[in-house]
């Protein structure tokens, strides 16, 4: 809950009247059927738990797609890890700033950046008309240019396919 940002009764006390509370199989029946209110003010903490239980799978979640499952590729990557397919750092942040309107939102081209920025490469643009931004800088090549850009952002135009290293 920390994580996310939740905030409200969460401690271990009010984490054990939670689970006292729905010891009685009635009142775990109205809670299953979505009469929350049964808990009182423990309604909220049981909704944040759920919320932030990212392991928790709800009964109505569908079947497992196997194929995905067990190809390693098409999993989710550990955080910290840096992603195949375009040299990005694999960051945590909490739901809240996935809404791009919020002066706090998560910039993944500013905030995944896991290799240098001091260190630069010419690359030469294998693609038309590409436009691309880390930090606060924009790019927007046409086939055939030449650009010196930092080694993340370099990694990533030859990890998509849209430059290759200027010999």
């Amino acid at each position: 809950m920390d994580r996310e940002g939740m905030k409200g009764l969460r401690g271990k006390s009010s984490i054990e009247k939670l689970s006292e509370l729905m010891q009685s199989p009635k009142r775990r029946e109205r809670v299953l059927s979505g009469r929350l209110g049964i808990l009182n003010n423990h309604a909220l903490l049981l909704q944040n738990l759920i919320k932030a239980d990212s392991s928790l799978i709800l009964g109505s979640a569908g079947e497992t797609d196997e194929v995905v499952t067990i190809d390693t590729r098409r999993q989710i990557r550990w955080p910290g890890s840096l992603h195949g397919k375009c040299g990005l750092r694999v960051t945590e942040f909490p739901l809240s700033r996935l809404d791009p309107d919020k002066s706090s939102s998560f910039d993944p081209l500013s905030e995944g950046i896991a290799l240098s920025r001091q260190d630069m490469i010419e690359v030469e643009v294998t693609v038309d008309d590409a436009i691309v931004r880390f930090d606060d800088k924009q790019y927007e090549p046409n086939l055939g240019d030449v650009l010196n850009i930092h080694e993340a952002g370099a990694t990533f135009l030859i990890l998509k396919g849209w430059a290759r290293i200027r010999r």
